[in-house]
């Protein structure tokens, strides 16, 4: 078995062990592809239903008046904005994580993680059409303003993510 010491959190410590113990199970091509597939589609579901429970989660807050009702609907999508910001965290997060221990790092989890989860969990398509609602909305300060915010936390979030891995 490889040496996992360089992982500091047990859970991850354990799911790691895990996907590598996987990965030399694995010696035939298609069965690797085959398992890489469904390893994706699987971090794509559970990003997916995550996201979705983040929607959920900011339609509670608008019902329940913890948030003004014009920050949740075609004014401003809070709810967009924050699953790009929390999935670049994220990402410089694994990619840290990624780079440091490159040659330890089984590529199964790496696609669970960055292709099928993050993948599942952020949207691009999401961004885009939350802008474009906000255009024939004809708020467009509030689609700049998301814009800006969008690309400018999501960038702090990853470089954020990136060393506080770096430094726990």
């Amino acid at each position: 078995m490889l040496n996992l010491s360089f992982i500091k959190w047990k859970w991850y410590n354990k799911f790691a062990k895990i996907f590598i113990e996987i990965s030399f199970f694995l010696k035939n091509k298609k069965i690797k592809m085959l398992s890489n597939i469904l390893l994706v589609a699987l971090g794509s579901a559970i990003g997916g239903v995550l996201r979705f429970l983040n929607y959920e989660f900011f339609n509670f807050l608008a019902k329940n008046n913890f948030l003004n009702n014009s920050l949740l609907t075609n004014k401003f999508p809070l709810a967009t904005l924050s699953v790009n910001v929390i999935g670049s965290l994220l990402a410089g997060i694994l990619y840290f994580f990624i780079i440091k221990n490159f040659e330890n790092f089984s590529p199964l989890l790496k696609n669970f993680l960055m292709i099928g989860f993050l993948g599942g969990f952020t949207t691009f398509s999401a961004f885009s059409l939350d802008f474009f609602r906000l255009v024939q909305a004809n708020q467009i300060c509030y689609a700049i303003i998301y814009v800006l915010l969008s690309v400018v936390l999501s960038l702090l979030a990853i470089f954020g993510g990136f060393y506080l891995a770096k430094f726990l």
